[in-house]
């Protein structure tokens, strides 16, 4: 038996022939006792599970051999998908960001339940302003999703930069305190409609228009809608839609970049509005 270990050339297609490291994971078990060299691809013992035990980390997994057969590691955890405390784990792996975790906020669960490459949506604690704030794991780990109290830092108030927004603001705070460029959300009442709703400050500053996601989605119909006029040629287009499919264009936003004068041509021609630019030059309060 002492090439037990190898899988010889015109070995049945079996698991350890496809992959032969398995032989090294193998856990045999009351419960799982398939061989990976009696896990036969032709057959149903392709559908039993097989029990492997990491010989580095000694993590303890239970598996199809079709799913085994695909991954490009053995062990789940050592690749880092499952969190397994002192091995995978955020705490073992990040401690830096196991240290903002906020304990109060995210319950029972812990930074030794969850990998660094999760996807869950957890609450943080800024170290700087002892904010709370959501971020999903994954993205912490990678050097994003800063704390959104303190993005903003460095830049002027809402009360200096945004006086224009001013009244419509119906956030609680006093915006004389609030960041213009934070990613938190704030109140505001809709400068067409009246309605109340929230979203980042720095989205409003940059947008530099008060309006609900219907007045937005209005406001964008209405500018598409305007009749626009080719220089060259003197033909008139109902819609900045119709005038981009004259000339094979995918977006309307290059006839009406072109029209307000942001661009020069579109689609090789020049463009301008039948009527006075809509309000989308225009910008709220100015």
């Amino acid at each position: 038996m002492a090439d037990e270990g190898r899988v010889l050339p015109g070995a049945p297609a079996t698991l350890a022939r496809f992959r032969p490291e398995v032989l090294d994971h193998w856990a045999p078990d009351p419960s799982c006792p398939t061989s990976p060299r009696e896990v036969f691809r032709t057959d149903s013992s392709w559908s039993h599970r097989i029990r492997l035990k990491c010989p580095v980390c000694g993590h303890v997994s239970e598996a199809l051999p079709s799913v085994i057969a695909k991954r490009k590691n053995m062990c789940p955890a050592c690749y880092g998908r499952r969190a397994v405390a002192g091995v995978s784990d955020l705490a073992t792996k990040r401690p830096d960001l196991a240290a903002m975790w906020d304990r109060a906020r995210n319950g029972a669960l812990s930074p030794r339940d969850v990998v660094p490459g999760s996807k869950k949506r957890v609450w943080w604690v800024c170290p700087d302003c002892g904010k709370p704030y959501l971020a999903a794991v994954v993205r912490k780990a990678a050097g994003g999703a800063d704390c959104p109290h303190c993005s903003g830092k460095g830049r002027p108030p809402v009360s200096e930069a945004m006086p224009w927004a001013l009244p419509f603001w119906r956030d609680p705070r006093d915006p004389s305190e609030v960041s213009s460029g934070t990613g938190s959300r704030a109140r505001f009442a809709c400068s067409r409609c009246g309605r109340g709703f929230s979203k980042p400050v720095r989205q409003v500053a940059c947008s530099r228009r008060v309006l609900c996601a219907s007045c937005s989605k209005a406001r964008l119909a209405e500018a598409h809608s305007k009749a626009v006029v080719c220089v060259e040629t003197g033909a008139v287009y109902p819609s900045l839609r119709a005038a981009a499919e004259a000339c094979g264009l995918k977006s309307a936003g290059t006839v009406s970049a072109a029209a307000k004068g942001r661009t020069e041509t579109a689609g090789g021609y020049h463009w301008k509005f039948a009527a006075p630019a809509p309000d989308a030059v225009e910008k709220e309060g100015e």
